[in-house]
């Protein structure tokens, strides 16, 4: 699995941290101070043909979030561009492709 640039990218984490990838994000609210409202951070992950065998034969996905000891923040994983589907900013419809925890 390997993060890859997409439609609506404005910003890269992890450009100066050479023990991380770098990962390419869309960022919403970037004008808003932090803590005063939500942020969503969007990535985008492309599988390799081994990796799609493996989903097709188990059905699963896992996700690993190191929280640093605060709270879990709600997430979201989805089949679409979330920059397609909002547009504006706003939630998307919560749909069978979508998954928010």
């Amino acid at each position: 699995m390997k993060a890859i640039d997409f439609k609506g990218v404005n910003f890269v984490l992890a450009t100066d941290q050479p023990e991380y990838e770098p990962l390419p994000v869309n960022v919403k609210n970037t004008t808003t101070p932090v803590g005063e409202m939500p942020w969503e951070i969007t990535a985008c992950f492309e599988l390799s043909d081994e990796e799609i065998q493996e989903i097709i034969m188990t059905k699963k996905i896992y996700y690993s979030q190191l929280v640093f000891g605060t709270p879990f923040h709600p997430m979201r994983l989805a089949l679409q561009n979330p920059v397609d589907i909002l547009g504006d900013g706003n939630s998307p419809e919560v749909n069978e492709d979508t998954i928010i925890i």
